[in-house]
């Protein structure tokens, strides 16, 4: 989401920052122990593919604007257990 300088207050934006800190932490656990070296190609296309995607932008509020690419991020499943 892209928003402007001062739209959230400072209560809220310490609390969505405080909660990103472990979630962060937790995702970068987890990249280290899933990484393959063979996959680092596809993540620089990828890495260019959602650059391009950035580029198309929607209003979502008054003064906010979210991605194409942010808004399937929101409704995909990316990462269901796969049946064995």
């Amino acid at each position: 989401m892209h928003i402007p300088d001062g739209f959230l207050s400072t209560p809220v934006w310490v609390t969505l920052d405080a909660a990103a800190v472990p979630a962060v932490g937790y995702m970068v656990r987890r990249a280290q122990r899933g990484f393959d070296d063979a996959k680092v190609p596809l993540l620089g296309v990828m890495g260019a593919f959602v650059f391009a995607a950035q580029m198309i932008n929607f209003p979502v509020g008054i003064g906010t604007t979210a991605t194409c690419w942010a808004a399937r991020c929101w409704h995909t499943p990316w990462d269901r257990p796969r049946p064995a």
